[in-house]
């Protein structure tokens, strides 16, 4: 799938001086997926915490667990925008990993806000330790899908324009009146008739220099 310019972090801007570079830069995209990492940090925090919960795990080992955590839930999402439509197995791979992803992220949250153990576990707990993962995985999948829908909407824009593109240069064409190949100019035309097989072979002209059947 094609990334266009409204899918990429950064624009195709030219800029001659370096302290202009914030011209480059597509803030629509990195407003749409700041809700993403703000969500996450503290999902991160959760996982931290509960990894240090009787020295499971040193504390900048934990930090990094949980900063890896979020970080793979994250790139998950993002992996889903280059996906291709007839891959139906890569996507259930990719559903299956961020429901896992985001049903583990709640629960080792829940537990970082119940002591590490599930026998603490309480509604309140749930509250503070669930919510957050679960509303970045439902803003990551709402993101992904209208994304997809307008990747696709703009290729398919790109490609009409392409098509009346090509449609507009080829009536643009002489013709060749003998076997109605189209060439840029009439002098190209006159060229080709040095080689064209159907004049060689004394055939009639069947055609006008615009690409028309004769009448």
């Amino acid at each position: 799938m094609i990334t266009t310019i409204q899918l990429r972090p950064f624009l195709p801007v030219s800029t001659d001086k370096w302290y202009l570079f914030y011209k480059k830069i597509n803030w629509l995209w990195w407003l749409q997926r700041i809700p993403m990492l703000a969500l996450a940090i503290p999902a991160s925090y959760g996982v931290a915490v509960f990894s240090t919960i009787g020295n499971t795990l040193p504390v900048v080992i934990a930090a990094v667990a949980g900063i890896a955590f979020e970080s793979t839930y994250i790139g998950t999402i993002a992996l889903g925008d280059q996906m291709l439509d007839d891959d139906p197995i890569g996507r259930r791979i990719w559903l299956g990993l961020n429901i896992f992803a985001v049903l583990a992220s709640a629960l080792f949250n829940t537990l970082a806000f119940s002591g590490g153990k599930y026998s603490n576990i309480s509604p309140e707990s749930i509250t503070h330790g669930a919510l957050l993962p679960i509303t970045n995985f439902f803003y990551g999948f709402l993101l992904h899908w209208i994304s997809t829908k307008a990747n696709k909407q703009q290729q398919l824009k790109e490609d009409q324009e392409r098509r009346l593109q090509q449609a507009k240069a080829e009536s643009e064409k002489e013709h060749c009146e003998y076997c109605n190949i189209g060439k840029p100019t009439k002098q190209a035309v006159w060229s080709h008739y040095r080689s064209c097989d159907n004049k060689l072979a004394g055939l009639p002209k069947k055609y006008t220099m615009d690409g028309r059947l004769l009448t």
